[in-house]
Parts: C-alpha cells; sequence; structure tokens
C-alpha cells in the first residue's frame, strides 16, 4: 500500500500554483499542504502534501497518513457512509481544480483495516460496513481474516466471516 500519488500526479501536484500551508514539524524540514476536507465537527482534516502524499491534521499537527497508530485518528471517517466521505474528497479536489483521479488514492483500504483490526467493536462493526460498501484489496482481506478468528464478539465475527468468504480476493477492487 502506498500513501503517496503515482509520480505523474504527484508532479502535477507540486507544479500546481496551489495556497499551500506552510508548517514547521517538530523534527525534519517544512511541509507545504493543501487542506481537501475536515471532519468530526473539524477537529481531523485530510490534506495534500506538495510531494503527493495524504496527510491528515489533528491536534493543529500535520501528519501522514501512515500505517498503524497514526491512522486512528481516522477512524471517524467511519462514522460516516463511505459515499459522503467519497463526495467530501471530490468536493475538495473540485475546489482546488485538483484531478479527480487524486482520490482513487486516498487510503480508504488502511482506515478499513485499522477499524478491523481495532479493540473496539464500535470501530469493527463500522469499518465492516465500508467493506461492504466496497472498499476492498488483499489487506482489507486479511484484516477480515484476522476479525473472523479474533473478533470481539461472535456477531462480529461471523459477519467478518462472510464478508471474506463472499469476495475473494481475486474478485477485490484496488484500494490500497
Amino acid at each position: 500500500m502506498h500513501d503517496e500519488l503515482p509520480a505523474a500526479l504527484a508532479t502535477l501536484v507540486s507544479q500546481l500554483p496551489l495556497p499551500w500551508i506552510t508548517v514547521a514539524p517538530q523534527a525534519g524540514p517544512a511541509l507545504d499542504w493543501l487542506p481537501i476536507f475536515a471532519f468530526a465537527q473539524g477537529r481531523v482534516g485530510i490534506g495534500l502534501s506538495s510531494q503527493g502524499a495524504w496527510v491528515q491534521v489533528h491536534d493543529q499537527r500535520v501528519m501522514p497518513c501512515i500505517e498503524g497508530a497514526a491512522l486512528v485518528a481516522l477512524l471517524p471517517l467511519l462514522e460516516m457512509p463511505l459515499e459522503q466521505v467519497r463526495a467530501l474528497l471530490s468536493e475538495g479536489l473540485d475546489r482546488h481544480g485538483l484531478p479527480q483521479a487524486i482520490g482513487e488514492h486516498f487510503p480508504f483500504a488502511r482506515v478499513v483495516a485499522t477499524g478491523l483490526l481495532s479493540p473496539s467493536e464500535y470501530w469493527t462493526t463500522r469499518a465492516l460496513q465500508w467493506a461492504a460498501d466496497g472498499v476492498r484489496c488483499a489487506t482489507v482481506q486479511a484484516a477480515l481474516h484476522t476479525l473472523s478468528e479474533n473478533g470481539p464478539t461472535q456477531n462480529v465475527r461471523h459477519r467478518a466471516r462472510k464478508l471474506a468468504r463472499h469476495l475473494p480476493v481475486n474478485a477485490l477492487r484496488s484500494g490500497e
């Protein structure tokens, strides 16, 4: 899975005269980013860096959307219907004149996998809904398998098993 856009889109993004916001992280070089949309009552934001990587803004910190604990802040996305999140992403890209193809590289699958592997029934249930709605790839399939064996409740384990069984990996849409 990748948190960066393909080279051609990343180059396009870096060359556009966009209203970049520059932040200086505690360590490392300054980061230029562009807000795309906010959620969780404005407490969390999604943006795009000038290098073509997805970033999240939480507690006034800008961080890459990478694996593990960093994606936990994005779990509230799962509280919205998948199509609503896709629409917010599309609107944000349109607002900046960016191609919709960029939205295809948002880490939906990593957010779903993070939710599926959460010890919380709340997040696993919401992630199961997104998986059922079409966020599927080998990573989500693997998380569904793990959840089907180790989910927090029997109902969650059964739902995960059913989803994993009915949509084999070779039939999954790319979402990594």
